[in-house]
């Protein structure tokens, strides 16, 4: 679709006025905040749930992470590009950007902020109210970290309580679901309110935490050893972060 809405502080403002975290019975933005930093700066979202909810409502349309620090938002560009909705939203916004090496790249080059969902369709596929999934060995989270050695980027992780609850999922097939994600098919089968299935349900929480971040070191040319290493780093960093702040979002036992 070639045609592009002019970016609008009015329309992110009027989001902003009707105050999206009302929807759910408890939603807020917390964690390590005051350690996100204007420039090279990454946040990678966990778990991403049947909407990215963390990503989303947490993340592009909150005014919380607004007034910390600028990011550019990374979805599908599929999403970005083909479905009318998600790009009228995404033009409005400004900053909301299709996932492609070329956009990537530029943002990173100039040194800019950005934020993703690293587990992608796998962590979508995954999602069952029966436990909490982040998925952190995909091969985009590997493109991530190295364009982040390369440029010397600071990799906060970010957890979402809440979006495993948010609708009933079929959990079944789960080999086949994930064979279609390799083809990039997001299989997730899913139903919220019953008078409006593609709504979630409201009375749960849902709650965003953002970590301490993983300092990185500059790396002209990472090897795939180099790549590894920081992405175990970043696993133990996640697992801190789901620890430190599962019991204040009322999770105390999950592991």
């Amino acid at each position: 679709m070639g045609v592009r809405v002019p970016p609008s502080k009015r329309f992110v403002r009027f989001v902003d006025w009707l105050n999206l975290h009302d929807y759910y019975r408890e939603s807020r933005l917390g964690g390590h905040l005051e350690t996100i930093q204007g420039k090279r700066s990454m946040l990678f979202f966990h778990e991403h749930g049947v909407y990215a909810n963390g990503l989303s409502i947490h993340g592009a349309w909150t005014s919380s992470l607004r007034q910390v620090a600028t990011f550019n938002f990374f979805i599908d560009k599929m999403l970005r590009s083909w479905n009318p909705a998600a790009k009228i939203l995404a033009d409005l916004h400004g900053h909301v950007r299709g996932i492609t090496r070329t956009e990537m790249r530029r943002c990173i080059s100039a040194g800019e902020n950005l934020a993703a969902c690293p587990g992608g369709f796998t962590e979508a596929t995954l999602t069952s109210k029966r436990e909490q999934h982040a998925v952190v060995r995909t091969k985009f989270a590997c493109i991530l970290l190295r364009y982040a050695l390369q440029h010397g980027y600071r990799i906060h992780p970010v957890y979402t309580f809440g979006v495993n609850e948010m609708f009933h999922v079929f959990t079944g097939l789960e080999s086949l679901r994930l064979k279609l994600n390799t083809f990039g098919v997001p299989a997730v089968w899913f139903f919220g309110l019953p008078w409006f299935p593609i709504l979630p349900l409201f009375n749960i929480p849902l709650l965003t935490y953002v970590g301490v971040p993983l300092e990185l070191p500059l790396i002209e040319q990472p090897t795939a050893d180099d790549i590894m290493h920081w992405l175990n780093k970043y696993e133990q960093a996640l697992v801190d972060l789901f620890d430190e702040f599962k019991a204040e979002a009322g999770f105390p036992h999950v592991t």
